[in-house]
């Protein structure tokens, strides 16, 4: 845990606009059962995808495995924001499908 944290914090030192290490980060602090952090973590990720131009989005599984973040730390509306960005550029995934059926049951 302590070199993937100290990976991960260098990386976003380099590229604090990067949503990868702080992604990583929140995933991090969720196998560490730190929810709260995970979520601060996470509402970063939103934070940088909110500020890319479309063409320049993560790949569907980044924004996939967001989604997955997001509900785990209970910020399913944010989960669903971005599951609809997903829905918008390729709605023939069945993942896509299982996690906004999810997160609307949530």
């Amino acid at each position: 845990d302590e070199q993937a944290e100290e990976l991960l914090r260098a990386s976003m030192l380099s590229c604090p606009q990067s949503p990868d290490a702080h992604q990583g980060l929140a995933s991090l602090r969720l196998s560490q059962g730190l929810k709260e952090e995970a979520g601060a973590y996470m509402m970063s990720v939103l934070r940088i995808l909110s500020e890319t131009r479309l063409e320049c989005l993560p790949s569907i599984d980044f924004r996939l495995q967001s989604a997955k973040l997001l509900i785990e730390v209970g910020q399913v509306t944010d989960a669903i924001k971005v599951l609809r960005s997903v829905e918008k550029e390729k709605d023939s995934l069945a993942e896509l499908w299982y996690l906004m059926c999810y997160a609307y049951r949530l």
